[in-house]
């Protein structure tokens, strides 16, 4: 098997949508070889069930072995990204990061096999299409050009940067970090706007929990969208999707979603709080206090960011807002009664 890829699936609790990453992977077409290492708790696990739904499709698509790893009690994403690096086989080129939620278009496999042999060490796709679950809304992620957002989507990490991968103890912002791995350590990043888009999910991520607001108001780095879902993923796959809002509607994680929906709703009351009280520090900044470590941001520290990613950062509980501190303004005051200027002396003729 030369040229091996390995297609990385962590899995929690996302029976109702894992099946998104399955369809996306049997699609594939000039994919060569590859293996799936599918990493999830045993409480709530699906793998495995739909492995056996799949395996023709994956067999067809080029995929040859399947590793599973089970942890019985639940680990975070990061703890199985490093896993899932050390279960690579040793012919592999790298690691394609695959979330259960997501469908990757027909074209990913090749596109990243390419790039790892022309000496690229991270592939990502710039342009996306995603859909809210909860709403039945879209929008088209694109981070071109964007320096906070620095990931896209069908992101991938050569062999020898994986296995260098430190649990550096994120809970969020996980492919920010592996990017900046890649980055900070020389690597060349290969980032591209595909012709056939791939499409990330929002209603059964336990991590992305306000990416559906985003999508829905349509703040950076969603913008409006053209493309329909049908166009994404064929008019089967799209009806599925619709009709898993009553089954998020009914999920374990019901409760959840109701909480975030009500807090979207007083969303825009927080903004006008969050306004009034921030520190302005230039049009669309504002200034924030992180209370944990997020990406390239450590906790305990001032930063200068952009408004949508303050805002992200404080729902998240990842930070707060700097308020403002007013300033005592020395004044003074003069009352001044005017009068008519009067000539002392008259001109003489």
């Amino acid at each position: 098997m030369d040229n091996l890829l390995s297609v990385a699936l962590p899995l929690y609790r996302m029976k109702p949508i894992a099946w998104l990453a399955f369809e996306g992977l049997c699609r594939q077409e000039d994919a060569g070889d590859w293996e799936l290492i599918i990493l999830e708790e045993v409480e709530g696990s699906c793998g495995e069930e739909y492995v056996n739904l799949y395996t023709d499709g994956l067999v067809a698509a080029g995929c040859k072995t399947v590793k599973f790893y089970r942890y019985h009690e639940h680990v975070r994403l990061l703890e199985k990204w490093i896993r899932a690096s050390q279960l690579m086989d040793v012919r592999s080129l790298g690691m394609l990061l695959q979330a259960g939620d997501d469908y990757s278009q027909k074209f990913r496999l090749r596109d990243t096999r390419k790039a790892f042999l022309d000496g690229y060490s991270w592939y990502q796709e710039n342009t996306a299409l995603s859909y809210n679950i909860i709403q039945q809304t879209s929008a088209l992620l694109d981070v071109n050009d964007y320096e906070i957002f620095k990931t896209g989507e069908s992101k991938a990490i050569s062999a020898d940067f994986a296995r260098a991968i430190t649990d550096n103890g994120a809970i969020r912002g996980i492919d920010h970090y592996l990017h900046s791995i890649v980055a900070n350590g020389g690597g060349n990043i290969y980032a591209t706007n595909p012709e056939n888009l791939s499409m990330n999910t929002y209603g059964f991520n336990h991590l992305s929990t306000y990416r559906g607001y985003f999508v829905d108001m349509l703040k950076p780095p969603f913008y409006r969208s053209y493309t329909t879902l049908e166009q994404v993923v064929g008019s089967d796959i799209a009806e599925r999707l619709r009709n898993l809002q009553v089954e998020v509607q009914n999920s374990d994680i019901a409760e959840r979603l109701r909480n975030l929906q009500v807090e979207v709703q007083n969303k825009d009351n927080m903004k006008i709080k969050m306004t009034t009280n921030r520190q302005v520090v230039g049009k669309d900044n504002m200034k924030i206090k992180m209370t944990t470590n997020r990406n390239v941001y450590k906790s305990g520290q001032i930063y200068d960011v952009p408004e949508e990613v303050g805002v992200l950062f404080v729902l998240e509980n990842s930070a707060e807002p700097v308020e403002v501190k007013e300033k005592m303004v020395e004044t003074t005051y003069e009352n001044k009664e005017l009068k008519p200027k009067l000539q002392n002396k008259s001109k003489k003729a």
